[in-house]
C-alpha cells in the first residue's frame, strides 16, 4: 500500500486550514511552497491531488517515489521546541482513517483504542468555536487501483450531539466502484478487504516503535511470550484454545463436585437407616398381629350380634325410633313454619315500607299546596300594588317621544351644518385680517425709514412716491377693519346658532331616554299579565285538582295500611297453628322419653356389655390399621433403598469417568500454557529474531555487541548479551540500552511480518533516535539506510537536527505559542 496525500480537518489540534500532506512533491511544486511570496500552500496541492488522483499518481511514478521522508516540528521559530506540535498525528491519522482507531492514550485522556470524539482535542475544556465537522481524508494505491478514505464525525451546533460518517470508494480511469453510500459496517468491511495489514501489523510493524522493546527486555517469561505470539497474530488460536480448555476443565471440575458431594449426602443419609433385612423382619410380625386382629373381630361381631337380637334390647331400639321419628316431625314442623312466615313477613316488610313511603308522599303535598298558598298571596299583593295608569301613561310619552324624534333630528344636523358653515367664514376673515395686518405692518415700517420722495416698493417692486406707499397703507388698514368686523359678526351669528343647536340636542335627549325606557314599560306590563296568568294558574291547582289529588293519596295510603293488617293477622295465624302441632308433638316426646328409660333400667346391662365390646372391636380394628401403615412405610423404605443404592451406583460410576476427563483438561492446559505450546511456538520463530535482530545490531555496533534470545533449561525465555559494559540488559550503559532496544524493537517489527501475506511498503518511524550521542546517532542513521532497502517509503520523526539535516525531503509541521496553540503544515524542503 502506497499513501499519497493526507487532510485532517480540526484532527486533534490540526485546525481548518495548512492541514494537507503531499508526500511526492515536485521540485517546482516545493519552490512555490517555500516562497513565502505565493499562495500556493500545501492545502492547494492536496486539492489538485483529490481533483485528479490518477494524473498525480501516474506523475509521481514517472518522477519517483520518495523513499525518505522527515516530519519535522516548529514552534515560534524555534526547531529544538517541538514537543506536542502534532508530528505523531500525521501517523495516528493513517490509523485512524483504516481502523477508526488512535494508538496512543497520550494525545486525548479519552482515547482508549476506539476514537470516538476525542479525534477533536478540546480546547481549555471546550470543542473549538463553530465546530461542525472533523475528519481524515486519505488517497492511497493499493495493487495499482487509487482509493479515497474519508472518516470524521458531524457535530450539531451546540456540540451536545454528534455522529460519525465514513465514505470510501475506488477511483479507476476504466472501473469506479464506490462504496460511500453503504451503512458504517459495510463500508468499514470494505475498507479491511482493501488495507493488506490488520491493525496489530499496522501499529506493531508499519507504525514502528509501537512493540516497547524495554518491556520485553526487562519483561517476565509470561510478557515475552504474550508478546511474541502476539507479534506473531498466534494470540487468538492459542489463547482461545487454552481458555476453552480451561472452561470445560472448570466446568467438569464443578460437576464432579457436585456429584462427589451429592454421593457423600446419600451416604449419610443411608447410614442412618435400618437394614433391609431387619425391615423384613418387622413386616413378617406386623402381618402376624394383622391376622390374630382379624380373629379377635370376627369373634367379637358374632357375640354383638346375639346380644343385639334379645327381645329387650329389640324393644328399646324401637322406642328410640320412635322417639327419633317424633323429633324429625317436629323439626319439619318448625321448618315449614319458618318457611310459610318468612314469605309473609317479607310482604309484610314491604307493605310497611310502602305505607311509610306513601304517607310521607300525602305530607309533601299539602305542605306543597301551603307553600303554593303563599306564593298566591305574595303575587297578589304585588298585583295589587302595580300602578297600571302610571305605565300606560309613560307609553303614551314614548309614542309622542317617537313622533317628534324625526324633527330634532334634523333641526340638530342643519344648526351643526351652520354652525360648521360660520366657523370656516370666521377662520376666512380672520387670515385676510391677519394678512392685511403684516401688509399694513410693512408699509408703515418702510414709511419710517426711507428718505425723499421715491423709492423701490417692496410689494409693487417698482419705483413709487410716498403717496402711493400711504395710499397703499391705507387700503391695507381698511382691509383689515373690514375683516375684524365680518369675523365680529360671523362669531356672534355662530353663537346663536350654538345656543340653539344646545336646546335641540338637549330635547333630542330627552326623546331617547323616553325610548330607551319603552322596553323596560312594555316589560313591566307583560310581567304584570304574566302575574295575574299565574294566580289564576295556581288558583287552579289549589282548587279541583288539588282535591282529586290529595282524596286519591289518601285512598292509596289506607288501601296500603289494610294490607299490612291483613299480612299481620296472616302470620300470626300460621304461627298459632303450627304452635300447637309443634305442642303436641313434643307432649309424645316426654311420653317416648318415660318409656325408654323403663325399658333402658332392663337392657342397661346388655348395652354396657355390648358398649364394650364394640370399643374392644374398634381397638382391634386401629391396631390393624396401624400395622398395615407401618408395613406400608416399611414397604415404601425398602424401594427408596433399592433405587438410592442404583442412584449410588450410577454416580460413582459417572464420578470414574468425569475424574479421568478432568485429569486429560489438565494435561491440555499444561499443554496450551507457558511451558506447552506458547513455549514451542517461542522456540520455533527466536531463531528467525535473533536473525533480525543480528543483522540491525551488527549495523548498530560494527559487530561489537551482540543479543541472543533463547530458552533455557527452564523453557523460560532467557536474554544474553555479549561485548557490552554488561551481560544484562538492566546494567548497560544508557546509549547500549538503547541500541539494544532499538535491534529488538526492529527484530520484533520484521518478525509480524514473517506471517503476513503481505509486508508492508511503508514504514513510520516515530522517535527512534532517543538520547544517542553523535556516534551512535551515525550508527542509527546507517540502519535507517538499510530500513530504505526494504521499503518503498520510510517516514521518520526525529528531534536530532544532525539527522533531519541529512534528510533531503522534510515537512514542517508549526504550532501557535501557548498551551491552546493550533498545529498546521508550513512548509516543505
Amino acid at each position: 500500500m502506497q499513501i499519497y496525500g493526507i487532510r485532517m480537518f480540526n484532527f486533534c489540534r490540526f485546525g481548518e486550514t495548512g492541514n494537507s500532506i503531499v508526500f511526492d512533491v515536485s521540485p517546482e511544486n516545493k519552490a512555490r511552497i517555500q516562497d513565502e511570496e505565493d499562495s500556493f500552500t500545501m492545502d492547494v496541492l492536496y486539492d489538485q491531488l483529490l481533483k485528479d488522483p490518477i494524473s498525480y499518481v501516474r506523475d509521481t511514478k514517472e518522477r519517483g517515489i520518495t523513499d525518505l521522508i522527515a516530519i519535522c516540528g516548529v514552534k515560534g521559530d524555534d526547531y529544538d521546541r517541538s514537543n506536542g506540535v502534532g508530528k505523531s498525528t500525521a501517523f495516528e491519522a493513517i490509523c485512524y482513517a483504516h481502523y477508526d482507531r488512535i494508538v496512543r492514550r497520550s494525545v486525548n485522556t479519552e482515547k482508549v483504542e476506539k476514537a470516538g470524539t476525542s479525534v477533536v482535542t478540546r480546547f481549555n475544556g471546550t470543542y473549538p468555536e463553530g465546530l461542525r465537522q472533523s475528519y481524515v481524508e486519505e488517497i492511497f494505491e493499493e495493487k495499482g487501483k487509487i482509493y479515497r478514505i474519508k472518516r470524521g464525525r458531524n457535530f450539531t451546533e451546540s456540540h451536545k450531539s454528534h455522529s460519525p460518517f465514513v465514505e470510501f470508494e475506488c477511483i479507476n480511469e476504466d472501473d469506479v466502484e464506490s462504496h460511500a453510500g453503504h451503512r458504517t459496517v459495510d463500508t468499514n468491511d470494505a475498507i479491511a478487504n482493501v488495507t493488506p495489514w490488520d491493525y496489530d501489523v499496522f501499529v506493531n510493524g508499519a507504525m514502528f516503535a509501537q512493540n516497547d522493546a524495554g518491556k520485553f527486555l526487562m519483561g517476565t517469561d509470561k510478557t515475552r511470550k504474550e508478546m511474541l505470539i502476539n507479534l506473531l497474530g498466534l494470540e487468538d488460536v492459542v489463547m482461545a484454545c487454552l481458555e476453552k480448555i480451561r472452561e470445560r476443565k472448570n466446568k467438569k471440575g464443578k460437576e464432579n463436585d457436585n456429584l462427589q458431594a451429592q454421593l457423600d449426602i446419600i451416604n449419610e443419609g443411608r447410614a442412618l437407616r435400618e437394614l433391609p433385612a431387619d425391615l423384613e423382619l418387622k413386616i413378617e410380625k406386623l402381618k402376624k398381629e394383622i391376622s390374630e386382629s382379624d380373629v379377635k373381630v370376627e369373634k367379637i361381631d358374632t357375640e354383638i350380634n346375639s346380644l343385639s337380637t334379645s327381645d329387650v334390647v329389640k324393644k328399646v331400639a324401637s322406642i328410640k325410633e320412635e322417639g327419633a321419628k317424633v323429633k324429625s316431625d317436629i323439626a319439619s314442623q318448625k321448618q315449614q313454619k319458618m318457611s310459610q312466615v318468612k314469605e309473609w313477613k317479607s310482604l309484610y316488610e314491604e307493605a310497611v315500607k310502602n305505607e311509610k313511603i306513601k304517607d310521607k308522599k300525602a305530607e309533601d303535598f299539602v305542605e306543597k299546596r301551603k307553600e303554593l298558598q303563599t306564593k298566591i298571596v305574595l303575587k297578589q299583593k304585588w298585583v295589587k300594588e302595580f300602578d297600571m295608569a302610571s305605565q300606560e301613561a309613560d307609553l303614551k310619552k314614548v309614542e309622542k317621544a317617537k313622533g317628534s324624534k324625526d324633527k330634532y333630528v334634523t333641526q340638530v344636523a342643519d344648526l351643526r351644518e351652520k354652525k360648521e358653515k360660520f366657523v370656516k367664514q370666521i377662520a376666512t376673515e380672520q387670515a385676510n385680517a391677519k394678512r392685511f395686518e403684516n401688509e399694513l405692518t410693512s408699509l408703515t415700517a418702510q414709511l419710517e425709514i426711507i428718505e425723499g420722495d421715491e423709492f423701490v416698493c417692496d410689494k409693487c417692486k417698482s419705483i413709487v412716491s410716498r403717496a402711493h406707499i400711504e395710499k397703499e397703507a391705507k387700503s391695507a388698514k381698511t382691509f383689515f377693519d373690514g375683516g375684524n368686523l365680518e369675523a365680529k359678526h360671523f362669531t356672534i351669528e355662530k353663537d346663536k346658532v350654538e345656543e340653539k343647536l344646545k336646546e335641540a340636542e338637549r330635547r333630542l335627549d330627552i326623546i331617547n331616554d323616553w325610548l330607551i325606557k319603552e322596553e323596560k314599560i312594555k316589560a313591566n306590563i307583560k310581567e304584570y299579565a304574566d302575574a295575574q296568568a299565574e294566580i289564576d294558574e295556581m288558583n287552579k291547582q289549589q282548587g279541583e285538582e288539588y282535591t282529586k289529588i290529595y282524596g286519591d293519596l289518601k285512598n292509596d295510603l289506607q288501601a296500603t295500611q289494610k294490607q299490612v293488617e291483613d299480612y299481620k293477622v296472616k302470620i300470626d295465624g300460621i304461627s298459632e297453628e303450627y304452635d300447637k302441632n309443634i305442642a303436641t308433638l313434643t307432649a309424645q316426646i316426654d311420653e317416648i322419653a318415660d318409656r325408654y328409660k323403663e325399658a333402658q333400667k332392663t337392657a342397661g346391662d346388655i348395652e354396657a356389655k355390648i358398649d364394650e365390646l364394640k370399643k374392644q372391636k374398634e381397638s382391634a380394628s386401629t391396631a390393624k390399621s396401624s400395622a398395615n401403615s407401618l408395613i406400608g412405610s416399611i414397604t415404601k423404605e425398602l424401594e427408596d433403598i433399592k433405587v438410592e443404592t442404583k442412584k449410588v451406583e450410577e454416580i460413582a460410576k459417572t464420578l470414574v469417568a468425569g475424574k479421568a476427563i478432568y485429569n486429560r483438561l489438565l494435561v491440555l492446559e499444561d499443554v496450551y500454557g507457558l511451558d506447552g505450546i506458547q513455549t514451542r511456538i517461542v522456540k520455533k520463530y527466536l531463531p528467525l529474531l535473533n536473525v533480525y535482530i543480528k543483522e540491525f545490531f551488527d549495523i548498530l555496533t560494527n559487530g561489537e555487541m551482540g543479543v541472543e534470545i533463547f530458552i533455557n533449561s527452564r523453557s523460560k525465555v532467557d536474554i544474553r548479551i555479549t561485548g557490552g559494559s554488561a551481560d544484562s540488559y538492566e546494567m548497560l550503559s544508557g546509549g547500549e540500552q538503547v541500541l539494544t532496544r532499538l535491534a529488538v524493537d526492529i527484530g520484533l517489527a520484521l518478525l509480524s511480518f514473517s506471517r503476513c501475506a503481505q509486508k508492508p511498503e511503508i514504514i513510520c518511524l516515530d522517535e527512534i533516535f532517543g538520547p544517542l550521542d553523535n556516534f551512535n546517532v551515525k550508527a542509527v542513521f546507517k540502519l535507517l539506510q538499510n530500513i530504505r532497502n526494504r521499503f518503498s517509503r520510510v517516514l521518520l520523526i526525529s528531534h536530532k537536527p544532525e539527522i533531519n539535516e541529512s534528510i533531503p525531503h522534510k515537512i514542517f509541521i508549526e504550532k501557535e505559542d501557548g498551551d491552546f496553540g493550533r498545529s498546521k503544515f508550513r512548509s516543505i524542503t
